[in-house]
């Protein structure tokens, strides 16, 4: 069987197709052109690699996202109150863990988005959660040389008072 095909040219077909960023069939063979009227198809709207447009508008969500997580961190870095035992406690264990789910949450958009440097500071504002909780956890579940409570201990009321 004599194969009669001029590879240069279907080859260049489908170079140019790839280059237009059209389909090219699974058969190996080039689209067939669409007829018709000087309008252009409509962009898709993911690319061939099924990546989502990175514009602006994408690109200022993905960057509110990451510095409101950052401002999350900071501000738990920076905490005011002592956060020995009682509610302060469980107050700072639950921003951290606000921290925690809001950096994966920029670790998932930046990923989508293609944006590495958020996805990089998504992973360390994971790590810098996941560190402040065990450092407040660890010492309250016998883990740490230290122990900690999770309560605050009761004073006993001053002397001198009649309680009844």
């Amino acid at each position: 069987m004599a194969d009669n095909r001029d590879w240069d040219k279907e080859m260049a077909a489908i170079d140019k197709v790839i280059a237009k960023g059209g389909y090219v069939a699974p058969s190996g063979g080039a689209p067939a052109p669409q007829g018709g009227g000087g309008a252009s198809a409509p962009a898709p709207v993911f690319s061939a690699s099924g990546a989502p447009p990175a514009g602006s508008r994408a690109w200022f969500g993905i960057w509110i996202r990451t510095l409101l997580a950052l401002a999350l961190a900071f501000g738990l870095w920076a905490w005011p109150w002592t956060r020995f035992c009682g509610l302060n406690l469980y107050w700072f264990l639950g921003a951290t863990a606000v921290l925690a789910l809001a950096s994966i949450w920029v670790m998932l958009v930046s990923w989508k988005g293609r944006s590495a440097f958020s996805h990089l500071l998504g992973f360390l504002m994971f790590g810098f959660a996941v560190w402040l909780g065990a450092a407040e956890v660890l010492p309250r579940v016998g883990y740490a040389k230290i122990h900690r409570v999770w309560s605050c201990p009761v004073e006993p009321p001053p002397a001198g008072t009649v309680t009844q």
